[in-house]
């Protein structure tokens, strides 16, 4: 078999600066962060085995030999490995990954909110305020959503805080659901719609599913299914208007 030619080694080169750009932004951001960028430094929360454990897959996973051999691991796969092999195995993958990742959210739940309006939220949505608050960032289905929540299970709800983890959760419930269909619209190969899935499951916006009190976690849910509805009008399965009337 002939090796890869100079086109592609370039191709592979560039691609490899540009990801290990990305990881190294992300290792240089844990200890020394003058411009604060918000969201890379994630890993300054995070111990020092976590830390040690991200340079080093990070620094595998750069290694050409290494991630092509996990492409053609994947592409060797059974097919009755394959959730998108056929539709029952579709909606059985759909099934299995809405409730695990229904339990990993509620399991590993967010319990300090460190970022955003979170607490300030609470607050107001629990002292009767909320609804008549002129303010800025108000988005108004996710309010929509809350306030109907929080007036449904008034007598029930321990905090106000409450309607807010419900919706963070089932919004990450749905997008785990759409990014497999996401993956399943986008890829023609089974290994291109497991790299597609993984990287939908791999963002920073999962931080939003684990029951944490923001406006945030519906809008990206929402983002993917208008993601999702664009691909079927660009490939003639939807009228253009559908999309449009879901942004």
């Amino acid at each position: 078999m002939n090796g890869p030619s100079k086109p592609e080694t370039r191709t592979l080169g560039r691609a490899t600066a540009i990801a290990a750009s990305f990881l190294a932004l992300h290792l240089i951001t844990a200890y020394w962060n003058p411009l604060c960028l918000w969201g890379v430094d994630a890993l300054a929360y995070h111990p020092n085995w976590a830390q040690t454990y991200f340079a080093l897959a990070g620094a595998l996973l750069l290694v050409p030999r290494v991630h092509l051999g996990l492409i053609a691991a994947l592409s060797s796969l059974p097919a009755q490995l394959d959730p998108w092999h056929s539709r029952a195995s579709l909606i059985r993958a759909s099934v299995a990954l809405a409730c695990l990742a229904l339990v990993v959210f509620i399991i590993a739940r967010s319990v300090t909110h460190l970022l955003g309006d979170g607490l300030l939220f609470v607050r107001e949505l629990g002292a009767g305020t909320w609804q008549h608050l002129p303010r800025a960032d108000r988005a108004p289905l996710a309010f929509a959503f809350v306030g109907v929540l929080y007036d449904l299970g008034a007598s029930v709800w321990s905090s106000a805080a409450d309607p807010y983890r419900i919706l963070s959760v089932a919004s990450g419930v749905l997008y785990v659901l759409l990014a497999l269909q996401i993956a399943h619209t986008l890829g023609s190969r089974g290994v291109e719609k497991a790299l597609v899935l993984g990287l939908l499951l791999t963002t920073g916006s999962l931080q939003l599913f684990f029951g944490y009190v923001e406006n945030y976690p519906l809008l990206h849910a929402g983002i993917l299914f208008y993601l999702l509805l664009s691909l079927h009008a660009l490939r003639g399965r939807l009228p253009t208007f559908v999309p449009a009337a879901v942004l």
